[in-house]
């Protein structure tokens, strides 16, 4: 069994056991057996979502580990022990990917100064860092000039 207090609790609700019950269920369920269990569903979460950037990551792990009845500060404390890190050379087949996929949405809508702007915009929101996508819109450029 991998859920967190809350969900335990909302379960033992679920099925009409009284107040007491769910408090004394719960006390064996401590702060650090939590953190364990947390930080495994983390970790596999992680691996899962490798494709996506680090914020994406984090924002996907969160809201698993919130669905699984985890409370905030146990997420934060799983959070500080794992490395949501990319080296540059890590950007480029995330980029690639999902850099592709915005360009082609946009330049069919837009060109130029507009579209370089929407592309930079929707890679920011998901998490890359500005030199990188600023080196992806040019090379995305050059190739279009090149056409």
């Amino acid at each position: 069994m991998k859920k967190g207090p809350l969900a335990i609790k909302r379960e033992l609700k679920q099925k009409g056991i009284n107040e007491t019950m769910q408090q004394q269920a719960l006390e064996n369920f401590d702060e650090q057996q939590q953190m364990n269990l947390a930080k495994q569903l983390a970790e596999k979460k992680q691996k899962q979502e490798a494709s996506k950037t680090p914020l994406q990551q984090k924002q996907k792990i969160q809201d698993f580990l919130i669905r699984k009845g985890y409370s905030f500060s146990i997420i934060e404390q799983v959070f500080s022990t794992m490395d949501f890190t990319k080296e540059d050379d890590e950007w480029s087949p995330l980029l690639e990917k999902q850099g592709e996929k915005i360009w082609r949405k946009y330049a069919n809508k837009v060109e130029g100064y507009d579209l370089r702007m929407k592309v930079k915009q929707a890679l920011y929101q998901k998490g890359f860092p500005g030199e990188v996508i600023d080196e992806f819109i040019d090379k995305k450029e050059q190739e279009d000039e090149e056409i």
